[in-house]
């Protein structure tokens, strides 16, 4: 098992960050989140076209600030260096998750525990090559549980500037985060879907664009999320991988709704990554991968919209 865990740590190392670097500066980047439950149809080489960022889905945290990695201890560790190796730049692991988000307060509540958390973050990254992590707690609800958050994002930040590590956190428009936090991040991810109504519309995106910006997020920081599913208008409980809808229906390129159904198509995908470059933003994450048509059809979209358009930095 030590030499099975050494020879998957030496083929996928992490890049460091050149030193005082801070964001990812470069070209926009488009970010993938790949569940457990995705990762015996995942096509390294194919997401690796694509791709330049992918983050596996994902990791739990106990009540004692420790990690329970089972769910990706099966396939999850081993598909990461076949993922560097087709080219994806950066891959990282989600602590948390919608549904899975239940310990993060008592895992949080002191600086021990905090402590222990921080440490067992940083094990996990230089163990399995990872280049960081992106915590997704689904959500702090009250003011101690945000002051919580902010310190293991600070206390996280400061843990993994010596190692090159980086640090995301996934989050909502109306997500409150203090200066200090959205200062120590590295990028946010965007969770700009699941909106009522038509959950996911070029308006509601842009809305939630504009919010963080104005509450001083810098646009290079910010990654806006796409869904590749869709939702119910009414039944807005119902929801299907865009994939099984077009494997049923002709789905024209320039509409988002079938039915009762809505989603994001092509067009609408294009429109939302070509406001992202022109507003500076720092590139696409997609709620995730295993969604999208054969081909990755809806990912093709954004990487030709990612390359065929200048960023202009101008909203």
């Amino acid at each position: 098992m030590l030499v099975a865990l050494l020879l998957l740590s030496a083929c996928a190392q992490p890049r460091p960050a050149p030193a005082g670097s801070s964001g990812f500066p470069g070209p926009p980047r488009l970010v993938g989140y790949l569940p457990e439950y995705r990762l015996k149809s995942a096509d390294p080489a194919l997401l690796g076209k694509y791709y330049s960022d992918i983050i596996l889905y994902s990791v739990d945290v106990t009540k004692s600030g420790g990690l329970d990695t089972g769910r990706l201890d099966k396939r999850g560790w081993k598909l990461a260096g076949r993922l560097r190796e087709a080219g994806v730049q950066r891959i990282y692991a989600c602590i948390g998750g919608g549904l899975r988000s239940k310990h993060f307060n008592a895992a949080t509540n002191d600086r021990p525990s905090r402590a222990r958390l921080v440490g067992e973050l940083v094990s996990l990254c230089q163990t399995r090559g990872l280049d960081g992590v992106d915590f997704d707690w689904e959500f702090p609800s009250t003011a101690q549980q945000r002051r919580q958050y902010d310190a293991l994002i600070r206390e996280t930040a400061a843990a993994f500037a010596p190692h090159g590590l980086k640090l995301s956190a996934a989050v909502i428009g109306r997500q409150q985060l203090s200066p200090e936090s959205i200062a120590a991040l590295d990028c946010l991810h965007l969770m700009a879907y699941d909106g009522p109504g038509r959950h996911s519309t070029f308006d509601f995106a842009a809305g939630a664009v504009s919010g963080l910006l104005a509450r001083g997020v810098p646009a290079q920081k910010l990654c806006l999320g796409v869904p590749f599913y869709a939702r119910g208008v009414k039944r807005h409980g119902r929801a299907l991988p865009y994939s099984h809808l077009a494997a049923r229906n002709w789905l024209a390129p320039d509409e988002d709704q079938l039915g009762d159904m809505y989603y994001n198509g092509p067009g609408t995908l294009q429109r939302k990554t070509e406001y992202a470059l022109k507003s500076g933003l720092g590139g696409i994450m997609v709620w995730e991968i295993g969604q999208d048509a054969p081909d990755c059809k809806l990912a093709r979209v954004i990487s030709r919209a990612m390359k065929s358009k200048p960023e202009s930095g101008q909203p």
